[in-house]
């Protein structure tokens, strides 16, 4: 994401190997100082997952589709979109 987010609803959801979908994180637009300084450009979401096999991690922005990263067998992720 290359733009300030602290405007945008951003949600990241975990689809596992048997396509059960979880929110894991999510955020509504906020336009107060502290989130003015907190989401900005190039600021890391780090959530935790545990998954078993592989998982797909997906990243919206304003209900969009913004990324998607492929999780398997404990590698490092692999973006896919």
């Amino acid at each position: 994401m290359f733009y300030d987010w602290y405007g945008r609803e951003v949600r990241v959801d975990v689809v596992d190997r048997t396509g059960n979908r979880q929110t894991v994180w999510s955020k509504k637009p906020e336009f107060d100082a502290a989130a003015q300084q907190t989401y900005v450009t190039g600021t890391a979401i780090r959530v935790p997952v545990v998954y078993v096999s592989e998982a797909m991690v997906e990243v919206y922005v304003d209900g969009v589709p913004e990324a998607s990263y492929l999780l398997k067998e404990g590698n490092p992720p692999v973006k896919t979109h």
